[in-house]
């Protein structure tokens, strides 16, 4: 991946938040001290497929957990300047844009996986431990402390576009239903 392109399959990814039972689902450091931050579950977005539609499938791809995806936790955007000498000459600015979401375990719930032979699976963290630990990124500490005290979820609601007339209002009001039961098929209607 190359945040220094202008490619959208490049430069946008997501990230999902998987709750469940007062724990978040995260991908631990890698044991080659490569990567010595744990992780949410997420990737790169496909072609024709919505960033509700890739969360559910990172998700279930990397720790083979099935996941109901919920709204819009939080955008992480950031603008590489040419001035940080990580852009190769020629490239004004790199850019890339995680979206991240909320999601819940379809149950029954089934153990994790690993997506590779040799990776270790995610682990279930509860939601107050996390602050212990070394996470990316780095906001997911406050958003669990928040959390693992009760409160509601932050963030937006997520709406799928379609081509319709856009004076029909026969289709289903999205802020009307509670932001935890809003599916990509009730958007897609």
């Amino acid at each position: 991946m190359s945040i220094f392109s202008h490619n959208i399959y490049e430069n946008i990814r997501t990230r999902t938040i998987v709750l469940y039972q007062g724990k978040i689902l995260l991908h631990p450091p890698g044991k080659d001290g490569s990567d010595e931050a744990w992780k949410l579950p997420g990737g790169g977005l496909e072609p024709h497929e919505s960033l509700a539609e890739c969360a559910r499938r990172e998700v279930l791809e990397e720790t083979g957990i099935p996941v109901r995806v919920g709204r819009i936790a939080f955008l992480l955007e950031w603008i590489v300047p040419r001035y940080t000498g990580a852009l190769e000459d020629g490239d004004g600015h790199g850019f890339g844009l995680e979206v991240y979401h909320y999601a819940y375990p379809e149950e029954p719930l089934p153990p994790t996986k690993a997506e590779f032979p040799g990776e270790q699976p995610a682990r279930w963290i509860l939601l107050e431990e996390v602050a212990a630990l070394s996470v990316w990124p780095i906001e997911l500490k406050d958003l669990c402390q928040h959390l693992s005290q009760g409160n509601e979820e932050i963030g937006s609601l997520s709406l799928i576009g379609k081509l319709s007339n856009p004076w029909d209002r026969t289709e289903r009001n999205a802020w009307s239903s509670p932001p935890h039961e809003i599916t990509i098929e009730d958007a897609a209607q």
